[in-house]
């Protein structure tokens, strides 16, 4: 459904049937969507280069991008739903988990390095 829509908007664009401010609220909603699914990209990246160091920070970048997004997806755009959504909360609570062992793990990494 993001890509779908997301594709739909870029090409409504270039060919000039879309203005961006009609649709803009799809627009960031897919948008907000690809940034929940770039962990598993960055994680993906960062199994392949595993001494990467450049990798890991994409990685901690992403997942802070994650969870801003899932954060702002669950208080924006549903907050009636609270505790119908409770997957979105699920993503932001395992997302904020991850976040806080990689930056661990990052900061472990910097002083073994360090001697």
């Amino acid at each position: 459904m993001m890509a779908g829509g997301f594709t739909n908007i870029v090409v409504g664009m270039i060919t000039g049937t879309t203005v961006l401010i009609d649709r803009l609220g799809e627009f960031v909603f897919c948008l907000l969507g690809f940034l929940l699914i770039l962990p598993y990209f960055s994680t993906l990246f960062l199994t392949l280069r595993e001494d990467s160091r450049s990798g890991f920070i994409f990685h901690v970048a992403a997942l802070s991008l994650a969870f801003s997004a899932s954060l702002l997806f669950a208080t924006f755009y549903y907050p009636k739903l609270f505790w119908e959504l409770w997957g979105i909360w699920l993503y932001v609570g395992v997302t904020a988990s991850a976040l806080i062992i990689e930056v661990v793990m990052l900061a472990a990494r910097r002083r073994s390095s360090r001697g």
